[in-house]
C-alpha cells in the first residue's frame, strides 16, 4: 500500500496521537468511573482549590460550556462541591473521595506516560517536549 500524505502530516500525526494517547489513558482510568478531562480538573484543583470556574477553565484550557458540563458530572459522582465566593462567583473544591482516589490516578497518569514514551531516550522525550511546546504556542499565536 501505498504512504498517504496524511501519514506525513504533522498536524494529522499530532491529532491521531493525541486522539490514541487520550484512549488509551481513557481506557486505563474506567475502573474509577473517571475521563482523562476529569483527571486535568482534578489536577488543577489538587495545584489550587477554591478556584473559581472560569478560573479553571482557563487553566485547564477547555471552553467554560464544557467545564460547566464536566463540573456537573463530577458533581454528581461526589467527586467535587461548590461554594459560593461571592453572587456572581462559585469556588471549586474537592471531595475526600477525589482526594482519596487521586495517587491512583496519578500512578496511572505515570505509567501510561512511561510506556509511550517507551525506547526513547531522555534526551529525545525533552527535545519532544520542547517541539510540542513550540507548536503549542505556536497555535496559540495564530488563533
Amino acid at each position: 500500500m501505498e504512504h498517504s500524505l496524511l501519514d506525513s502530516s504533522v498536524g494529522y500525526l499530532l491529532n491521531r496521537t493525541a486522539l490514541n494517547l487520550n484512549n488509551l489513558f481513557a481506557r486505563r482510568l474506567k475502573d474509577y468511573n473517571i475521563t482523562p478531562e476529569q483527571f486535568v480538573l482534578i489536577t488543577r484543583l489538587i495545584e489550587e482549590e477554591g478556584i473559581s470556574q472560569k478560573e479553571l477553565a482557563l487553566r485547564s484550557e477547555k471552553d467554560p460550556p464544557g467545564i460547566t458540563r464536566m463540573l456537573d458530572n463530577m458533581l454528581a459522582k461526589g467527586l467535587i462541591t461548590k461554594q459560593h465566593n461571592d453572587r456572581r462567583s462559585l469556588a471549586i473544591y474537592l471531595t475526600e473521595e477525589a482526594r482519596a482516589i487521586y495517587k491512583d490516578l496519578l500512578i496511572i497518569e505515570h505509567q501510561t506516560m512511561k510506556d509511550i514514551i517507551n525506547g526513547l531516550t531522555e534526551e529525545q522525550v525533552n527535545s519532544l517536549k520542547t517541539l510540542l511546546s513550540q507548536i503549542k504556542q505556536n497555535i496559540g499565536e495564530l488563533v
